[in-house]
Order: structure tokens, then C-alpha cells, then sequence
């Protein structure tokens, strides 16, 4: 579900910033994939799973506190 918000908003750009925008997620997309799996293998095989998906939670939940700091703070600057 984040993948999917995070790309309709790539896709909402204005005309002269869409291509760019779609070209930049993709990038970002799939480097972070490979970038995670390439780092989370030897946390695997040392550790197991559990500290991977650990770690990924708690992250996601603090970028989620993140952008929601964000969008508060830009609603109320607008």
C-alpha cells in the first residue's frame, strides 16, 4: 500500500516533472530493494529473520511518524 501512494503521487506531477518524477521512484525503488536484500543476507544468515523484520518495523513506523510531522507542519504553514 505504500508502494502504490508513494507512485500515485509520482504520477501527479505537473506535465514537465512527471516523466522525471516516475523515472526518479522507480530508481529509488528497486536500489532500495536490491541495497536491502544485499545488507539484510549476512544480518540472515548470522541472526536469523526476526532481526531483519525488527529492524524494518521499526523503521517503517518512524518514517510514518516522519512524514506525518511533515504533512502537519506544511498544512499549517499553508
Amino acid at each position: 500500500m505504500l508502494h502504490d501512494a508513494l507512485q500515485v503521487n509520482a504520477t501527479q506531477m505537473a506535465p514537465e516533472a512527471r516523466g522525471l518524477a516516475v523515472s526518479m521512484f522507480a530508481f529509488f525503488l528497486f536500489t532500495g530493494q536490491s541495497l536491502g536484500v544485499a545488507l539484510g543476507a549476512p544480518v540472515v544468515d548470522r541472526f536469523g529473520a526476526r532481526p531483519v523484520f525488527a529492524i524494518a518495523a521499526v523503521v517503517l513506523i518512524l518514517i510514518a511518524f516522519w512524514f506525518r510531522a511533515r504533512l502537519i507542519r506544511q498544512t499549517a504553514a499553508s
